[in-house]
């Protein structure tokens, strides 16, 4: 019995290793530009519509090492470390709006050096030729 329960243990586990895995849940970033803060990215793969004339993108920012060196001095010295941010949008089509509800800022082991989910933000409205633009005309079709 010890040894069914053992085996069953190392089963449960290697499987949410593998399902815990973004990329065996099949995220598909798409590059959207690359700036000061680094190369930015959004999910192609799922876009979630949790109410009528609302959806929700995840972007992911790969950090450049002058964007790590300013969020270190300013956040403190575990952001030497930091790689990427991700970060879950919502976008009202209807109202042109987003919103932030989590935010993961990730270091270079796959670690959170600081994880904020289920933001109340206040919506504020996309102004284009922003990267929240880019993200509205991918959920939104417009």
């Amino acid at each position: 019995m010890k040894s069914l329960l053992g085996k069953l243990g190392v089963i449960l586990i290697i499987g949410l290793t593998m399902f815990g895995s973004e990329e065996m849940w099949g995220a598909d970033w798409k590059f959207v530009l690359k700036n000061d803060t680094g190369e930015h990215f959004y999910d192609a793969e799922t876009i979630p519509h949790p109410s009528e004339n609302t959806y929700r993108v995840w972007s992911k920012i790969v950090h450049s090492h002058k964007s790590i060196d300013e969020m270190a001095a300013t956040l403190g010295e575990k952001y030497k470390n930091l790689s990427e941010t991700l970060i879950l949008w919502e976008i009202n089509c209807a109202d042109k709006k987003c919103c932030i509800v989590s935010l993961h800022d990730c270091d270079k082991d796959g670690g959170f050096i600081c994880s904020l989910s289920n933001l109340k933000q206040e919506w504020k409205p996309i102004a284009p030729g922003t990267i929240t633009a880019r993200f509205y005309k991918v959920a939104c079709g417009r």
